[in-house]
């Protein structure tokens, strides 16, 4: 099938070739029509990591030459595979609709998070609501104050867990017999819609509002769906006056979210608002592989820990090395009872950093995107000019490159030239403007969030 084909093209600079040969091209087309393709995995791994990674995408790309939606179906040998939870609820007027909660994996639990020194707080905050003791491993009577942190909202970049932490929430919530709906944004949305539609407001407030526990993932899918945000809003008031715990997700702080109503970010910002940043020493990295490999029962050598954890320095990244590892095995009938030595795999996981060694995050790329975003060259942020139209870009450039790539202040005051005093005043103001909710910054520092997520 050509289009399908074309597919898997378009995703070679999005998630590198040897992904896409690895992962998606041994998955067989059983049969397609103008509406429709049906595709079979060998095994329930790869349809698991097609249904966590693809699937979206293939909702919002693959279409007919006409412009219809192609309808992706998947099974694993001769079992079909349930539906995503992800997946859209089909709008046929003689399908009955159920608004319910999203599938949780049953990986993302809080002894499976590396919180490391940066995240200990909004770990410990969740933990605190839920009533999960970490030391013991035991249900206990929650330590934190729901009425102090309700909303808790946390924000942080792509891949850094803000999904693990909250479906861990949910899993603790559900074991201790609560009433949870966990959804993304983008879900809300469709169900929303789809209420709508069907004149079913009743059934899908009835389902959203008589909850213990209401969690929403990605809130800055919300931009500009007026209708979704409307219902968002009394939704989170009628269970807010009720008492009941609301714990919300975003690729950014609530002051920087654009598109969204103030009345709602004023909600937001009624509890606490914790960031989470990536886990970035060896020592974090190698603990999260650790766990990760247990937990497919994929045992590595050490040799192997070390080369990863240093090659792939973000969760994100190992997480990706593992999983290629784990289904390259699968494909290659490798014996996983033992060890998974280096030398064995070096080659191909040398291949995978290389491709993804290209997107990477790096001063040049930052200051480059900073400079488009404002029409300047990058001569003219790094030079000695102390006009407004320099300076704001420069002083932005600093935060973003502390902030993203944990840059100590002495480095990025070689970029600029300047010591590392000036650096260090320069993130404080845009700290300052961000507190006083400067409409300027809050957008640039938007657009800036915007273009490196698309990129990572």
């Amino acid at each position: 099938m050509i289009i399908w084909q074309q597919f898997l093209d378009s995703l070679h600079n999005e998630i590198g070739r040897q992904t896409v040969d690895r992962w998606l091209r041994p998955l067989t087309i059983l049969k397609y029509d103008a509406g429709n393709i049906y595709l079979q995995a060998d095994d329930s791994f790869a349809a698991e990591w097609f249904e966590e990674h693809i699937r979206p995408l293939a909702g919002k790309r693959l279409k007919s030459n006409s412009g219809r939606p192609i309808k992706v179906h998947l099974s694993v040998k001769n079992q079909v595979l349930p539906k995503a939870s992800s997946e859209q609820t089909p709008i046929s007027s003689s399908d009955k609709i159920e608004f319910v909660s999203q599938k949780l994996d049953p990986g993302h639990t809080f002894d499976q998070f590396i919180a490391g020194n940066e995240n200990i707080v909004p770990l410990k905050v969740l933990c605190g609501l839920a009533g999960y003791d970490l030391d013991t491993h035991l249900f206990v009577e929650p330590t934190t104050d729901p009425t102090t942190y309700n909303p808790v909202f946390i924000y942080g970049g792509s891949g850094v867990g803000k999904t693990h932490l909250l479906m861990a929430a949910a899993t603790i919530y559900q074991l201790k017999g609560k009433r949870v709906f966990y959804t993304t944004a983008s879900s809300f949305t469709n169900h929303v819609v789809l209420a709508i539609r069907r004149s079913m407001m009743r059934e899908f407030r009835a389902a959203y509002r008589h909850v213990d526990v209401l969690i929403i993932d990605d809130v800055q899918d919300l931009v500009r769906k007026n209708a979704t945000q409307e219902e968002l809003f009394h939704t989170f008031n009628a269970l807010h006056t009720q008492g009941k715990q609301i714990i919300l997700s975003a690729n950014t702080s609530p002051q920087m979210l654009e598109g969204i109503e103030e009345r709602l970010i004023s909600r937001f910002e009624w509890g606490i608002t914790l960031p989470i940043t990536a886990i970035t020493q060896m020592s974090e990295l190698q603990e999260l592989l650790s766990r990760r490999s247990s937990l497919f029962k994929f045992p590595i050598e050490r040799d192997l820990s070390d080369f990863i954890a240093q090659k792939f320095p973000t969760a994100k990244s190992l997480n990706h090395a593992l999983e290629s590892l784990i289904l390259g095995t699968h494909l290659d009938n490798v014996d996983t009872t033992q060890p998974l030595p280096l030398n064995t795999v070096k080659d191909q996981l040398t291949r995978l950093y290389e491709e993804e060694n290209k997107t990477k995050l790096t001063p040049e790329r930052i200051l480059q995107m900073i400079s488009d975003i404002f029409g300047l060259k990058v001569e003219d942020i790094t030079g000695k000019s102390q006009s407004r139209e320099c300076v704001l870009p420069r002083q932005i450039a600093m935060y973003i490159l502390r902030n993203e790539l944990k840059l100590p202040y002495m480095k990025i005051g070689r970029v600029f030239s300047r010591d590392h005093s000036t650096v260090m005043s320069s993130i404080k103001l845009i700290k300052k403007g961000l507190e006083l909710k400067d409409q300027e910054i809050a957008f640039y520092l938007s657009e800036t969030h915007r273009k490196l997520l698309a990129t990572t």
